[in-house]
């Protein structure tokens, strides 16, 4: 009954209200685009575009403007740069994401030894509950939804890009079009999530659950809504064990997907034919 009561506080907190709204919402949001990202061999594009996302943070810190603006300006930018390098042939798909990685990084190391910052990096490194606000919830719910309103209206033009792009490109898709839409929706999606998870730990919402739905070797269109299930359960139960046990909610919620992929890896062994 203590244990039952001391999680219902959480709901006496508002805090904590914004971070299972905000967390939730980016939960469904974050898997959708990160089965596109994995079909298209970009696993690793969430750590990229977060690296980014945090360089742009710094130069919003520096001329005292906001900065999500300036991180998700940032980050657009940069998942374009990626994606017209790699349509251009100039770079494969992984070399474009370390050139823009190191870059960022070196730059924001740079920065953060020459300027002092008006704020410290550490919580959007790992994230936390503490910084989200009503605003963000609102901003969040925006682009999750417009996310998924999109990936659900041009599913098909999606999927047939995500199996075969040269055939898709026969059938009259417009595969360029729509893979720089679908960069940066992943700019979007890092970008409004770097507060809650945190810049070092956004593959795990986005990434982790959708190998995590993959191990079941289900439909295209199946994966995704198991992801979603994994990712929604792993934000809930992160936060929650985020609470009891004093940790940091973005380290807590990744743990979280970790373990729901250790579960589903260990089964499908076991009860593999």
């Amino acid at each position: 009954m203590n244990l039952l009561s001391t999680i219902l506080e959480i709901f006496d907190y508002q805090f904590m209200v914004y971070a299972l709204i905000g967390g939730t919402l980016i939960a469904i949001s974050a898997p959708i685009i990160g089965q596109f990202m994995i079909s298209r061999r970009y696993a690793n594009i969430s750590d990229s575009l977060a690296h980014i996302a945090l360089l742009g943070i710094s130069l919003g810190l520096i001329v005292n403007q906001n900065t999500f603006v300036f991180g998700l300006i940032t980050t657009i930018i940069a998942g374009i740069g990626i994606e017209y390098f790699r349509q251009h042939n100039i770079l494969k798909g992984e070399s474009a994401l370390v050139l823009f990685t190191v870059t960022s990084l070196s730059s924001l190391a740079i920065i953060q030894q020459k300027i002092p910052l008006r704020r410290s990096l550490e919580s959007i490194l790992f994230g936390s509950v503490l910084n989200l606000e009503p605003s963000d919830i609102i901003l969040t719910g925006i682009l999750s939804i417009a996310t998924i309103l999109f990936v659900s209206i041009n599913y098909k033009q999606l999927l047939n890009i995500s199996i075969n792009e040269d055939l898709a490109k026969v059938l009259g898709i417009p595969v360029k079009a729509y893979n720089y839409m679908l960069m940066t929706l992943a700019a979007i999606i890092i970008s409004i999530s770097l507060e809650l998870i945190g810049g070092l730990l956004i593959g795990g919402i986005m990434i982790i659950p959708v190998l995590t739905a993959r191990l079941y070797k289900l439909s295209f269109k199946k994966t995704i809504f198991m992801s979603v299930f994994f990712s929604v359960l792993a934000v809930w139960l992160g936060i929650l064990s985020g609470w009891l046990l004093d940790l940091p909610s973005g380290a807590a919620i990744v743990m979280t997907s970790i373990i729901f992929f250790g579960i589903s890896f260990a089964t499908n062994i076991l009860f593999k034919e």
